[in-house]
């Protein structure tokens, strides 16, 4: 049976544990037609079998009816199934050998059937940190990918980075000219009233928000943004009070 050894890939040869090898090397000869899946299960995956993973192990047995099965087989079958179910790992920059490591983690750490989109993930996350996810990191990639392609807006607030406008303790103020109206809450501002005044746009805001919407004012949008949100353009404030400028009479070097 020596030569059913030699026809296994290379990329599956190298996925297997020195105990893997080991027991397929020894066992080789044996078989497994007596077994049923379950039991193949139970000796794959001691801690627990789901119901993909069932389902896994059925369609290797399947394929390899004669051999003893080990997890390489089911990499390899898994693999070739991504290939033909799906193209976008084709068309990534995922070499085989990089497929066949994830399916690997995601089988025997998580024990997890990846699909296309988990396994993109991974991968882009092994990048990124040098290691694999977990399950429940791998999850919640999967959740905001999803989430991301079929709600980007709502995605978008739920995970936005707010900046906020520096230094907002010098937004200019003045006094409020008769019939100026609020940019935020378009009331009329009562007059000689002291105002904020936007200096990107010259708009004018009340200073006390329970002048304006009550709960929300001027500094509660700028302290998550640093967009005016009237003219979209940044909100920039000096950092202090304009300092007088220390005129030094120029001495002739002789």
């Amino acid at each position: 049976m020596l030569p059913q050894l030699i026809l296994f890939e290379p990329l599956v040869l190298g996925t297997m544990t020195a105990s893997e090898f080991k027991e397929m090397f020894f066992m080789v000869g044996v078989e497994e037609k007596a077994q049923d899946v379950t039991e193949i299960a139970n000796r794959l995956f001691p801690t627990g079998c789901t119901d993909d993973l069932l389902e896994l192990v059925q369609l290797t047995r399947g394929q390899h009816a004669h051999s003893v099965i080990t997890m390489a087989h089911l990499t390899s079958t898994w693999c070739h199934e991504l290939s033909v179910q799906c193209q976008c790992i084709s068309t990534s920059i995922l070499t085989a050998n990089d497929k066949h490591c994830v399916v690997l983690h995601c089988l025997r750490e998580l024990l997890l059937v990846p699909d296309c989109a988990m396994v993109l993930l991974a991968h882009e996350y092994k990048i990124l940190h040098r290691s694999y996810p977990d399950e429940q990191c791998l999850l919640q990639m999967l959740q905001n990918s999803e989430q991301m392609n079929t709600d980007p807006e709502g995605f978008s607030a739920a995970h936005k980075v707010t900046i906020s406008t520096p230094n907002l303790d010098m937004m200019p103020t003045t006094t409020a000219p008769v019939g100026a109206q609020c940019a935020l809450c378009q009331e009329i501002i009562a007059n000689k009233l002291t105002v904020y005044q936007m200096p990107c746009c010259m708009n004018y805001f009340h200073k006390d928000k329970s002048d304006c919407l009550g709960t929300h004012g001027l500094f509660d949008w700028l302290s998550e943004s640093k967009k005016c949100m009237v003219c979209n353009r940044d909100v920039v404030l000096p950092k202090d009070p304009m300092p007088k400028k220390n005129r030094r009479s120029k001495r002739r070097r002789v």
